[in-house]
């Protein structure tokens, strides 16, 4: 009996999952059949599995065309992947940081959370600004990175926003370091602009009450 290589069954299987696919998508309600490859679209696209997801998005436009939702998830992905190529070749550092954000947007929407904390490394280290490690802590803290997201926070030394005080708060609450949380909570709140900080700051606030057992 021959048995084939396991690669070579693995190459057989990936070649024919779109055809399977196809063909139980054929077989439903056009309505039914939309749902599920859309549904498979977004589970490949949280994994990351752009190649997948889009193909997935694509057999869901033919399946339903009249659905908007499905049709504008497909054209984005495709805008998003060419985004993606531009990116490594773009050499003018404006026209690269528009990229990235356009790019980290994204992802962020779209829970791409590993893809986020790519771009927002690559970020971080070309302008090293507040508003960059702002938004490197936000993906460490989607992905649960509590403690490098309060080490680099703590990096910051006097560079402060309102935005990271309360970041590295909620990163230290996370880690059940309540006592420096709570300092940090503090410091907050005695900060001049806190009434005119913007959703972000005090969603991240809230946050850290919540973990921290605070009503107020």
């Amino acid at each position: 009996m021959v048995r084939w290589p396991i690669t070579l069954l693995f190459l057989s299987l990936a070649l024919a999952l779109p055809l399977v696919l196809a063909q139980a998508a054929s077989a439903m309600p056009p309505d039914d059949a939309g749902v599920m490859l859309y549904a498979r679209g977004c589970d490949h696209l949280e994994q990351a599995e752009f190649a997948s997801a889009l193909e997935a998005f694509a057999a869901a436009t033919t399946a339903a065309p009249d659905n908007d939702t499905y049709r504008q998830e497909h054209a984005m992905l495709r805008q998003v992947l060419q985004l993606r190529a531009a990116l490594d070749e773009t050499k003018d550092a404006e026209r690269w940081n528009r990229t990235a954000l356009a790019l980290r947007t994204y992802y962020v929407d779209h829970r791409v959370y590993a893809e986020a904390l790519a771009v927002d490394r690559a970020r971080d280290e070309r302008t090293d600004t507040v508003e960059s490690a702002a938004m490197l802590a936000e993906s460490m803290l989607l992905l649960d990175m509590n403690v490098e997201a309060a080490r680099l926070l703590e990096g910051l030394g006097d560079r402060q926003s309102l935005r990271t005080i309360a970041q590295h708060g909620l990163a230290h609450a996370r880690l059940d370091e309540t006592e420096l949380a709570r300092r940090l909570l503090e410091d907050l709140d005695g900060r001049e602009g806190m009434a005119k900080a913007d959703a972000a700051v005090w969603l991240d606030v809230a946050c850290l009450r919540a973990r921290l057992g605070d009503a107020k």
